[in-house]
Protein backbone atom coordinates (compact mmCIF):
# COMPACT_ATOMS: atom_id res chain seq x y z
CA UNK A 1 0.00 0.00 0.00
CA UNK A 2 0.97 3.41 -0.48
CA UNK A 3 -0.32 6.99 -0.37
CA UNK A 4 -0.05 9.93 -2.54
CA UNK A 5 -0.71 13.52 -1.78
CA UNK A 6 0.57 15.68 -4.47
CA UNK A 7 -1.66 15.01 -7.10
CA UNK A 8 -4.76 12.81 -8.91
CA UNK A 9 -4.78 8.89 -8.85
CA UNK A 10 -5.81 7.88 -12.69
CA UNK A 11 -5.48 4.12 -11.83
CA UNK A 12 -5.20 1.57 -9.05
CA UNK A 13 -3.39 -1.31 -10.01
CA UNK A 14 -3.55 -4.75 -7.38
CA UNK A 15 -1.33 -7.58 -7.43
CA UNK A 16 -0.71 -10.47 -5.54
CA UNK A 17 -2.02 -14.16 -4.94
CA UNK A 18 -4.67 -13.26 -2.11
CA UNK A 19 -8.52 -13.23 -4.47
CA UNK A 20 -9.67 -10.35 -2.92
CA UNK A 21 -8.72 -6.68 -2.29
CA UNK A 22 -10.23 -3.87 -0.17
CA UNK A 23 -9.55 -0.09 -1.25
CA UNK A 24 -10.46 2.76 0.64
CA UNK A 25 -9.95 5.89 -1.31
CA UNK A 26 -10.55 9.47 0.12
CA UNK A 27 -11.20 12.75 -2.53
CA UNK A 28 -10.39 15.89 -1.16
CA UNK A 29 -11.20 19.10 -3.48
CA UNK A 30 -8.44 21.39 -4.43
CA UNK A 31 -7.61 24.38 -2.38
CA UNK A 32 -9.26 27.44 -3.77
CA UNK A 33 -7.27 30.82 -4.14
CA UNK A 34 -8.54 33.41 -1.02
CA UNK A 35 -8.61 35.96 -3.62
CA UNK A 36 -11.00 33.96 -6.04
CA UNK A 37 -13.07 33.41 -2.92
CA UNK A 38 -13.54 36.50 -2.41
CA UNK A 39 -14.01 37.72 -5.77
CA UNK A 40 -16.49 34.99 -6.23
CA UNK A 41 -17.99 36.18 -2.87
CA UNK A 42 -18.31 39.86 -3.89
CA UNK A 43 -19.90 38.35 -6.93
CA UNK A 44 -22.54 36.79 -5.37
CA UNK A 45 -23.41 39.35 -2.96
CA UNK A 46 -24.10 41.73 -6.17
CA UNK A 47 -26.15 39.40 -8.03
CA UNK A 48 -28.05 38.41 -4.43
CA UNK A 49 -28.44 42.84 -4.23
CA UNK A 50 -29.82 43.41 -7.88
CA UNK A 51 -32.21 40.63 -7.23
CA UNK A 52 -33.51 42.28 -4.14
CA UNK A 53 -33.96 45.56 -5.86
Amino acid sequence: MFAREDGAIDRVVITGIVPFAIAQVRYQLAPIDPALAAVLIALIIVILALILL
